[in-house]
């Protein structure tokens, strides 16, 4: 099912590329059209590398401080598919691609994809992924769930929570 889905992505997206560039290629030309394709995929390669190296410090920077890097490797993630999509040629995956480098906009992406994720694991948190249900959901789900603090024989006390 997912295999046709996509299919059906890739070719509308394919046979709409062809239809602006033959668009473009009306107002620029032929050689004109070329050039742009190439210029894009040329310029989408520099800023890939320039925000690549950015990315990796800031993985590495992540990793120094003892926090797991997951956004920046996320945002790593959608640089490569930006990268793809420019050096794709057509106009509308030029955007798309374009819009990925914009360190915002990516940030918006990235945000919004940990939200669906949050979300989707909130709603199925017996699965066996480690991500884990939201509180808010777990505690209306599980209203026996109790907190407490319990003394080892040492006399230090804990908090059950933090096993």
């Amino acid at each position: 099912m997912h295999f046709v889905v996509l299919l059906i992505i890739f070719s509308a997206t394919s046979l709409i590329e062809l239809a602006i560039l033959i668009e473009v290629s009306r107002y620029l030309g032929t050689i004109g059209t070329i050039l742009l394709v190439i210029t894009t995929a040329f310029v989408g390669t520099s800023i890939l590398k320039r925000q690549g190296l950015s990315t990796i410090a800031n993985i590495n920077e992540s990793m120094r401080k003892h926090i797991a890097p997951v956004e920046p490797l996320v945002e790593g993630l959608l640089l490569v598919i930006a990268g793809a999509l420019l050096l794709t040629p057509g106009i509308i995956t030029d955007l798309l691609g374009l819009f990925l480098f914009i360190p915002p906009f990516r940030k918006c992406v990235v945000r919004f994809f940990f939200h669906k994720l949050l979300k989707l694991a909130a709603i199925h948190p017996h699965n066996n992924s480690s991500i884990k249900p939201n509180k808010h959901h777990e505690a209306e789900q599980y209203s026996d769930i109790i907190d407490a603090e319990y003394e080892h024989i040492d006399g230090s006390k804990k908090k059950a929570t933090e096993g």
